[in-house]
């Protein structure tokens, strides 16, 4: 599956946060796309631009994404020790966990979008 469409960047800093989303592209890799009210995909990001002139305080992207097929865990675990540069996300994602659940079962985690490396995840 191919996932493409645009975006929009707001304020002064419209510029600087398009180039931390840049960086994430030119890291390369896949990972873990969460799109509201869909189920996630693990995909890579194929592409990422500008889209005409910014404006003031906004700035129009363009971008693709390609799902990779991943082999998905049983979900037979109970816990889970966090990689290098894993989120819950991520987690969420190879177990087939709810990310609202997986929140829920490690309130210790402050920010689901960083997790430490060794962290151990509580998966049920």
């Amino acid at each position: 599956m191919v996932i493409k469409g645009t975006g929009e960047l707001y304020g002064e800093d419209c510029m600087e946060q398009f180039e931390r989303l840049f960086e994430l592209f030119r890291r390369g890799g896949a990972g873990v796309l969460a799109i509201e009210n869909t189920e996630p995909v693990f995909a890579v990001f194929e592409s990422v631009k500008i889209l005409g002139a910014p404006k003031e305080n906004v700035l129009t992207y363009g971008f693709v994404f390609r799902e990779v097929m991943e082999e998905k865990e049983s979900g037979k675990n109970t816990f889970h020790t966090a990689r290098d540069g894993e989120n819950l996300w991520d987690i969420s994602y190879k177990y087939n966990i709810v990310i609202d659940e997986l929140v829920r079962l490690n309130p210790q985690i402050k920010r689901p979008d960083i997790v430490a490396e060794g962290e151990v995840i509580r998966l049920c």
